[in-house]
């Protein structure tokens, strides 16, 4: 991709995860676990802790190392995010909302980086 979308495309996976990590810990606090995270009193196993967060790092991988693919790679990656966010609908609404949104967020800035694949001839 040429430059600035690996950059913005980077903090939009960065500040997913933030997202990710703030509605998980807002939930847990309300009583209303994420079914990723558990209950105070009943945690999940620690390995799914990391799971919503491995499709944010995925895609940040993608853009170093495909980058010419990394906008598809996006996309997939945010319907794995809105995957979470469906697994927490009938426990956790709120977090599922944030989710939703997170998920929306990342699909719509992995569409528009696909306008950084194309090369634009040099003037002259």
């Amino acid at each position: 991709m040429e430059r600035p979308w690996p950059n913005v495309m980077r903090l939009t996976w960065l500040l997913s995860m933030v997202a990710t990590a703030a509605a998980a810990l807002a939930s847990r606090t309300v009583g209303k676990p994420a079914w990723w995270t558990g209950t105070a009193s009943d945690p999940s196993f620690p390995g799914t802790w990391v799971l919503p967060f491995i499709a944010p790092v995925v895609a940040m991988v993608a853009l170093r190392r495909w980058p010419r693919r990394s906008p598809w790679i996006g996309v997939a990656c945010s319907l794995v995010t809105g995957g979470f966010a469906a697994g927490d609908v009938a426990n956790s609404p709120g977090t599922a909302v944030v989710l939703a949104a997170v998920a929306a967020a990342t699909l719509l800035a992995s569409v528009a980086s696909f306008a950084g694949r194309t090369r634009v001839p040099p003037a002259g």
